[in-house]
């Protein structure tokens, strides 16, 4: 058989040579048909300036075309674009559009291009004030003043359904762990009634970041004392505790006063979630515990934002959440303080099954501060999988 193989061999290297060169002749100058699909990129053209939106189309469209592998690879290196032409639409509603191809010689279609479907909606533009957003404290003994933000106003554009909806833009500054002065270009981003963000590639704000500044000095004789918020109840099945704000987020103590009253943190009148179904903003009491000095502020506003699952109630759990790897010179307050586990495989669970479910966070390690972090979800060995929501969750770390 060895013989055999190797009996004439330059003949047979020859012929296979021979071979390969008739193929890449045949792929690359014959006539052999391929099919190969291309993405578009897409391209809108002659949109009315009166609309706008309300649905992004999307970015590119896929094509199948046709033809040997050199006309192919040609198509492919060139920058050829769909175009939908919106040249005839005046109103607003909802359309479906076929695309426009080049005139190019070498695009064979072999099959229809896909539809695009655009919803049209009036383009409105209305001017909002701008307010700074605080996110995370001022370590002890700080004290924020002189804020200012330029300009004081912006645009919002957009869809006329979705700008009405805007009550704020806001800019969104982060004070965690800040010892001097705050100068920053900050994004803006329009907020609805309900504190929930209007989608920027959507809804346009002009212009798109404003000019922060303010100082932070620290202040002698005082010490910051942390305002924990209190929630109570819970939102309807579907519905979870997705973002919460409380500002002012400390109050200020004068030394004297907190040598009388040597408060670790301070409570809130408890804010119910029960029966609500969107976000809200509500005024709630600080709770001394003692008459407060008339310069000390004796109220907070607590933002909630509520987001909603779509499954079903008996795919979800409720689990408080779980401290481990404290730090015994250190408190721990968690927002949200518990979160819901989802999972397909909860369907037909009891009570006593569910109440297996355990979600925990590890602080081992952390310093004083503000921490985002995931928290880990321990399952019966039973399920599958399941995810957390929110993903994660709010750790502040301060002195005991």
């Amino acid at each position: 058989m060895f013989r055999i193989l190797t009996n004439n061999w330059p003949l047979k290297l020859l012929a296979l040579f021979l071979a390969f060169v008739l193929s890449v002749y045949v792929y690359q100058y014959g006539e052999y048909e391929m099919k190969a699909s291309l993405d578009l990129p897409l391209e809108v053209r002659n949109l009315s300036d009166d609309l706008t939106f309300l649905d992004l189309p999307p970015p590119k469209i896929k094509v199948n075309v046709s033809g040997n592998l050199q006309q192919v690879n040609a198509l492919k290196r060139e920058a050829i674009r769909a175009v939908i032409d919106l040249k005839s639409f005046t109103a607003a509603g909802s359309y479906t559009i076929s695309p426009e191809l080049p005139d190019t010689p070498l695009l064979k279609v072999y099959c229809p291009l896909p539809v695009v479907r655009a919803r049209l909606a009036k383009k409105l533009r209305i001017r909002l004030p701008i307010e700074a957003w605080h996110r995370g404290d001022l370590p002890g003994g700080y004290l924020l003043s002189r804020e200012s933000i330029a300009p004081r106003q912006a645009e919002v554009v957009g869809p006329e359904e979705l700008v009405l909806s805007a009550r704020r833009v806001i800019a969104e500054v982060n004070l965690a762990g800040r010892l001097s002065r705050i100068s920053q270009s900050i994004p803006l981003v329009a907020y609805t009634r309900e504190n929930a963000p209007l989608d920027p590639a959507i809804v346009r704000i002009e212009p798109s970041s404003a000019q922060y500044s303010a100082e932070v000095n620290p202040v002698a004789n005082v010490k910051a004392v942390r305002i924990n918020a209190e929630l109570s109840g819970s939102p309807p099945a579907g519905y979870y505790l997705k973002e919460m704000r409380i500002t002012p987020s400390q109050v200020l103590f004068p030394e004297a006063l907190y040598k009388q009253r040597p408060l670790k943190t301070l409570s809130i009148e408890p804010v119910s979630l029960d029966g609500k179904k969107g976000s809200f903003s509500q005024t709630a009491k600080i709770l001394y515990g003692f008459i407060p000095p008339s310069d000390l502020p004796t109220t907070v506003t607590i933002e909630v934002t509520l987001g909603k699952l779509d499954a079903s109630e008996d795919t979800m759990v409720t689990v408080n959440i779980d401290i481990f790897g404290r730090n015994p010179d250190y408190d721990y307050i968690v927002h949200p303080p518990s979160v819901i586990v989802q999972s397909a495989d909860f369907a037909g669970f009891s009570e006593a099954e569910r109440s297996i479910v355990k979600v925990q966070v590890n602080v081992e390690g952390l310093t004083l501060g503000i921490y985002r972090i995931a928290p880990q979800v321990n399952l019966p060995p039973n399920i599958r999988g399941a995810i957390a929501i929110p993903e994660t969750i709010e750790v502040s770390v301060i002195q005991r």
